[in-house]
């Protein structure tokens, strides 16, 4: 694990929202478990590491209903930084270092989680805003 990921990166770095899908499901949920899965993938490309996040919520039997949120980032690479960037499993360090990226992307997921799940007359579900290992 890296001592501090930051010393990677620019300190500008850019984060979108890149999909939202909500699907209400006309199955009531009964004995049903939510289940929260999450995926993240990193490359390096053009002097930049590009990360892809995505949050799933679903229902074990299906029912009630289907959501996921997907956010993009891209980080700059220092020029002296570049490299050594190569040689790093960046999906394991995000996931497993406390850094600023993840900490700001998986904080706006788990609030626009529970704006979306609150909408449909039931309380919110909260989700933690750190990585769901399964």
């Amino acid at each position: 694990m890296l001592d501090n990921i930051q010393t990677y990166f620019k300190d500008q770095y850019q984060f979108s929202l890149k999909k939202v899908s909500y699907d209400r499901l006309e199955i009531e949920p009964v004995n049903a478990a939510l289940s929260i899965s999450d995926q993240i993938d990193a490359s390096i490309n053009d002097r930049s590491l590009f990360v892809t996040f995505s949050r799933n919520i679903y229902f074990d039997p299906e029912s009630a209903f289907t959501l996921s949120i997907t956010f993009d980032a891209v980080l700059g690479i220092k020029d002296d930084m570049l490299e050594s960037a190569q040689n790093v499993d960046w999906k394991k360090e995000l996931i497993e270092t406390d850094n600023p990226y993840m900490a700001n992307i998986l904080s706006r997921v788990s609030s626009i989680i529970a704006n979306i799940t609150s909408s449909y007359g039931q309380p919110p579900v909260i989700t933690p805003p750190g990585f769901i290992r399964k």
